[in-house]
């Protein structure tokens, strides 16, 4: 079941374009760099207020560092990020500051990502003391209220991390996330770590969540059944490049890159009777330090040509708001 598609106004929340991020390859701990890691290599997109945008791939296509990017949180390298129409890439410390309070994320692991030694009401509350939004008993009436919304009683304000289920962790997670009143959150694996039925309950509540305050969210996961429940529109992504880009009805129905096929091929189906042929994709994921050259997944698409190793094909529309990387898609 997708999520309806969200009717996006003119301007957009979010927009990114050429993204780049590029980490040094030292020998040794105090060693001079050897090479480059591309961990981000290119990337363009955009986040409409209320819309849901799935960025999906393998371990170590780069999409957490992408998200992590967008915040921030790791400095990128090259390109441009803009919040509202407002460069952040322009922005001083002190001035990204102002909008850090718009911007959230919510972390991957509800284990690592939370202080033990702090009650959960301290956990919740600290963006309120951070950013001076609230104190004495407006504080704690906002703690209360933030911990209603993500479906946890009052009680929980005075227990501490450890007395809590690992979906209790998440839905303290994502009332910490959304204390300050963001805008734009990253879901960054937010389900990953929990069990079936304690996701689809995380994945409802990010949904009532972008209902009731109009957020625009950036969700990633490696999981094509989870993104297809709760995205808009869906990237996906290889090697630090998006290859394809389209609404998630299409993208489920009508992929149209060899690699987002070859995803799709690996997913369950829901349903009896159901069944698709597996497309096997060759070797492993290169090295970020040494990508392919022309077309990155050209080494293991079984659909290359000779001309892939020269040329890196850009994204080309294949139908409305739907784009793929495809040397083959030039030629239809």
């Amino acid at each position: 079941m997708a999520a309806s598609e969200a009717t996006t106004p003119l301007s957009p929340l979010l927009e990114v374009a050429n993204l780049q991020k590029s980490f040094p390859v030292r020998r040794g701990l105090l060693g001079r760099p050897t090479a480059t890691l591309k961990a981000v290599a290119g990337v363009s997109l955009q986040v409409f207020p209320g819309e849901i945008v799935g960025l999906v791939g393998e371990s170590g296509s780069g999409k957490t560092t992408t998200g992590r990017c967008l915040l921030r949180l790791v400095e990128p390298s090259a390109g441009s990020i803009k919040f509202d129409g407002v460069d952040l890439m322009g922005l001083s410390a002190r001035e990204l500051r102002r909008f850090r309070r718009r911007m959230q994320i919510i972390f991957q692991d509800p284990y690592d990502s939370i202080n033990e030694r702090m009650t959960i009401g301290d956990l919740v509350g600290e963006a309120l003391v951070i950013h001076g939004l609230a104190k004495g008993t407006a504080r704690r009436d906002r703690i209360l209220e933030l911990l209603q919304q993500v479906g946890l009683r009052s009680e929980f304000a005075d227990r501490y991390p450890h007395t809590l289920s690992g979906g209790q962790r998440q839905r303290v997670g994502i009332a910490r996330a959304l204390a300050a009143g963001p805008q734009f959150l990253v879901a960054d694996e937010p389900v990953s770590a929990l069990d079936l039925s304690v996701q689809a309950q995380i994945l409802n509540l990010l949904l009532d969540i972008r209902d009731r305050l109009d957020v625009g969210m950036l969700f990633i996961s490696h999981d094509l059944s989870v993104v297809r429940f709760i995205a808009d529109r869906v990237l996906v992504m290889y090697l630090g490049k998006i290859v394809e880009s389209a609404p998630a009805a299409a993208l489920y129905e009508r992929a149209a890159h060899p690699y987002t096929q070859a995803l799709l091929s690996a997913a369950p189906l829901v349903g009896e009777g159901q069944s698709r042929q597996r497309i096997r994709l060759l070797g492993d994921l290169p090295s970020p330090v040494d990508p392919p050259s022309g077309c990155v997944f050209r080494t293991r698409c079984p659909k290359a040509i000779a001309e892939c190793s020269a040329i890196e094909p850009p994204m080309r529309p294949v139908g409305p708001n739907h784009f793929a990387a495809c040397i083959h898609l030039a030629a239809s």
